[in-house]
């Protein structure tokens, strides 16, 4: 693994504005070690989100054939990949456990009458 020091100057990195550099200006771009490091990090997080996506996608897909008991747990399943999503990304964006929650609070759904 990475030193430590290398490692927190990789945190302060802002990987959009890097990567944007980089594609700007391929042959121009001088990423640091820090900078690399930090891409590295951006790609396997969003390579996670990708493939937990994915998954969740399918089994969307599967809801619609499925006997009620595979429907639970297809549900069940849908579920853990969201939160799973949506954990990643709240990290990404560097929230609190608490600001996940309160933006993805679930919307209250009207009552038939």
């Amino acid at each position: 693994m990475s030193d430590p020091k290398l490692l927190q100057e990789a945190a302060q990195v802002d990987v959009l504005d890097l990567a944007g550099r980089i594609i700007a200006s391929p042959r121009r771009a001088n990423a640091s070690q820090a900078g690399e490091l930090a891409l590295a990090f951006a790609v396997e997080t969003f390579w996670s989100i990708a493939i937990e996506a994915e998954t969740l996608v399918n089994a969307i897909e599967q809801l619609a054939d499925a006997t009620s008991e595979e429907r639970a747990a297809l549900r069940d399943l849908c579920v853990g990949h969201c939160i799973a999503i949506r954990t990643i990304l709240a990290a990404v964006r560097g929230e609190t456990t608490e600001e996940e929650k309160t933006r993805w609070r679930k919307p209250k759904l009207k009552q038939k009458h």
